[in-house]
């Protein structure tokens, strides 16, 4: 092991956050959106409703609680 990954093991580095958005208590309704302009036709998707399941409280995607559970 390199000096460098036994620093990242010991300070418990990650690269995904902990962050509402991979919690596994993060609830949201995806709304399809599409529109026909004069480029052509453009679709994208939209969350609605981002809630926390366990409170029931609306949450912000980057915001992060004491409760964070990762995704399985």
């Amino acid at each position: 092991m390199s000096k460098q990954s036994e620093a990242k093991a010991a300070q418990n580095y990650r690269t995904t956050p902990d962050t509402c958005s991979n919690c596994a208590h993060y609830t949201c309704e995806v709304v399809k959106k599409s529109y026909d302009g004069w480029q052509g036709r453009m679709e994208w998707s939209e969350e609605r409703g981002r809630r926390c399941a366990l409170g029931g409280f609306a949450v912000g995607k980057t915001a992060v609680c004491d409760k964070h559970e990762g995704k399985s």
